[in-house]
């Protein structure tokens, strides 16, 4: 049975399973912070069961997903899945409402400095990005600690908006191909070439130029500085 029972989930697991997969998730969120409420995932639910009525399938499938009573009912793994899956888009909209979260403005502030700071353009999608309501309140009174998984998730959508403003992917996507098929770079090698050579003075392959991936547009704007300076 205990075994069992580890293919269920309690109301609360599940209001944190939905809190991690749609990124209401931060380090001293309270233990009653959730994207939804208890009564929207009842609601959820029953909304689940009534769809699934009105296209006439058979409703026994059910019978063993949902056990217990009141406070103590679990659901089975596998039915979270289908409601979750079943309500994504209600749940992103839940997400981006004014109610559980605002636009992350000191984030997008320092963005637009970076952005200054490198001349380029602050893309467009910085300002969507969005933080829980509740989160902004605890930073403005108290300091969060920011974990290792945080700085990751900062990083990695620092670079993709870095990467799609500067880089030529194209160029980057052709030279991998050119390297698993030719061993060579079509882009990347300084130019004229230069060899590098090992210790013992064999050779180890040419010098590569990583400013050749840059998007044309970025070349030209580096010009223009220079010749401004």
């Amino acid at each position: 049975m205990g075994v069992l029972q580890l293919n269920y989930l309690k109301i609360n697991e599940i209001l944190d399973k939905i809190d991690e997969e749609f990124g209401y998730n931060f380090l001293g969120k309270d233990n009653d912070d959730h994207l939804i409420s208890r009564k929207t995932w009842n609601k959820y639910v029953t909304e689940f069961f009534n769809e699934k009525i009105d296209q006439n399938v058979d409703m026994t499938i059910y019978n063993d997903k949902i056990i217990g009573e009141r406070r103590h009912t679990k659901y089975h793994k596998s039915f979270v899945k289908e409601v979750i899956d079943n309500k994504h888009e209600q749940l992103v909209k839940q997400y981006n409402s004014n109610r559980k979260t605002m636009i992350d403005t000191k984030t997008i502030q320092m963005f637009e400095k970076f952005a200054s700071v490198l001349n380029v353009e602050v893309d467009n999608k910085i300002y969507n990005k969005r933080i829980p309501i509740t989160k902004f309140k605890k930073m403005q009174e108290e300091d969060i600690e920011i974990t290792k998984e945080d700085i990751k998730k900062g990083k990695e959508f620092l670079f993709d908006i870095i990467i799609d403003q500067l880089i030529d992917i194209e160029k980057i996507k052709y030279d991998i191909k050119d390297h698993i098929l030719n061993n060579n770079l079509h882009y990347g090698y300084v130019h004229p070439l230069k060899l590098i050579e090992n210790e013992d003075g064999s050779k180890a392959g040419f010098e590569i130029d990583a400013k050749n991936y840059l998007k044309e547009s970025v070349k030209k704007e580096i010009a223009r500085e220079r010749e401004i300076k």
